[in-house]
């Protein structure tokens, strides 16, 4: 019966000693007030939709999204690598800039010596959620710090079942298609080997028409935690930039000028 006991109480102050160090372990990952320029510090994976309302060309409003893998140095200074997709036209990039952090975890982002600008809240875990304040954009952004451990953005490590999800808007004429534009979204399931071979499936809303089909392609690196796929998604062709969240999740626009869509990948259960 002592041995028991003893057995008993030894497993219950592991718990507890581990109960102990669980919130500390998230504490040290933790985002806490006062907020200064030093809270954003390293790279940052960004996804944004939204509308461009003015603009000397393009015929606004038009559709616009964009990833980017950006970089806060922590002293008010950024720069971002960026692939857009405005109405069919495909825009990437450098964005130098300069960025505010406020004690309450608010500031602002502003890009190009004033020609963009943005207005974010710092969350608790380190990301931030952005809106365009000037006068040519309505958008929002996300931005989450990207994998510390460099091999998680490897070819090897992105292997695995996905999920995949994409709602966006069909710009130019695809023969057998509605006029455009048009609203289109999409929910599929990719198989990434890990070697750079995509294969899956997916279900497609068409502006009402349901498409269902199966998928082959291809993905590579081209730089740290950022990347490109070639795909074919039933005979049509289908080109996407990608940047890896620090949660493993994919964020990725696609770079054909047919339609302007933005998707989220994510691991599904082996």
């Amino acid at each position: 019966m002592k041995r028991i006991v003893g057995k008993t109480l030894r497993i219950i102050s592991f718990a507890l000693l581990l109960a102990a160090l669980v919130p500390a372990v998230h504490a040290k990952n933790k985002i806490t007030r006062p907020c200064s320029l030093s809270t954003l510090n390293g790279y940052y994976a960004m996804q944004g939709q939204g509308t461009v309302v003015q603009y000397p060309s393009g015929n606004p409003p038009f559709p616009l999204v964009e990833v980017a893998r950006d970089f806060f140095d922590g002293a008010g200074n950024f720069r971002g690598r960026f692939v857009a997709n405005g109405g069919g036209s495909i825009v990437q990039g450098w964005a130098p800039g300069t960025y505010t952090v406020n004690a309450d975890c608010t500031g602002t982002l502003t890009l190009w010596g004033g020609g963009l600008t943005m207005s974010f809240v710092v969350l608790g875990d380190g990301s931030l959620r952005l809106i365009d304040i000037s006068n040519w954009t309505v958008m929002k952004r996300t931005m989450e710090p990207m994998p510390k451990d460099k091999h998680g953005c490897s070819l090897s490590a992105l292997k695995g079942t996905y999920s995949v999800q994409g709602e966006g808007t069909v710009v130019a004429q695809v023969p057998g298609w509605p006029s455009p534009p048009f609203t289109f979204a999409e929910v599929g399931r990719y198989v990434l080997d890990g070697a750079g071979n995509i294969s899956g499936n997916y279900t497609w809303n068409v502006d009402g028409t349901v498409v269902t089909g199966t998928v082959t392609g291809t993905y590579q690196r081209t730089a740290a935690c950022i990347g490109t796929m070639v795909l074919d998604e039933g005979g049509t062709s289908v080109n996407e930039f990608y940047a890896i969240f620090g949660n493993g999740v994919l964020r990725l626009v696609q770079t054909d000028s047919w339609i302007t869509i933005a998707r989220t990948m994510e691991r599904m259960p082996d």
